[in-house]
């Protein structure tokens, strides 16, 4: 069964990404797990990350900073495998990232909350993969394994209202020519 992933409000990401800059990031948990038997080469397995990684937020008001606690997980499963199946070998992680907030102002309590929400739900992510593909890259040849690459990131397309009926196209009659 697919899982629905709540849509992002890019404008409401972006009016918090006008007032913030990035000071801090860090790994509050790593875990990578080899499960079974060592796998000797990448071929033959598929990669599967976390359609939905879990974003969560806490704005600190005393220093004016927001806390962006991002999870990821990502794992290798047999290429024989159906979707679902137990991976063998899983990566988990928790990146904090820590903005400085600089707008002279705070939202209001509830509407505030929706756009930091939004900021990290698009922004945290953004801003934890480039990490997280490390720590899947670095600790697979750790591991003695071949570095598994993670993909880029895609951002999603915003949810879009459908689109009223379109309106004929009127002609344009052709420019008078010069004689």
């Amino acid at each position: 069964m697919a899982e629905i992933v709540a849509p992002i409000d890019v404008q409401m990401a972006a009016a918090v990404a006008r007032h913030v800059e990035l000071k801090d990031v860090f790994f509050s948990s790593l875990t990578a797990r080899l499960s079974g038997e060592r796998i000797v080469t990448s071929s033959g397995v598929r990669i599967v990350v976390s359609p939905a990684p879990q974003c969560t937020f806490r704005f600190v008001e005393e220093s004016r900073t927001l806390e962006v606690h991002v999870a990821l997980t990502a794992g290798l499963i047999s290429s024989a495998e159906p979707e679902g199946a137990a991976p063998l070998l899983q990566f988990e992680c928790e990146i904090i990232l820590i903005y400085d907030f600089r707008a002279a102002t705070l939202p209001p309590d509830e509407p505030g909350r929706n756009f930091f929400q939004a900021f990290a739900n698009l922004n945290g992510k953004l801003n934890a993969w480039p990490y997280f593909r490390e720590f899947v890259q670095s600790s697979s040849a750790r591991m003695g394994l071949s570095p598994v690459v993670v993909p880029v990131f895609r951002v999603p397309r915003p949810a879009q209202a459908p689109s009223p009926e379109p309106k004929p196209r009127r002609r344009r009659r052709p420019a008078p020519t010069a004689q």
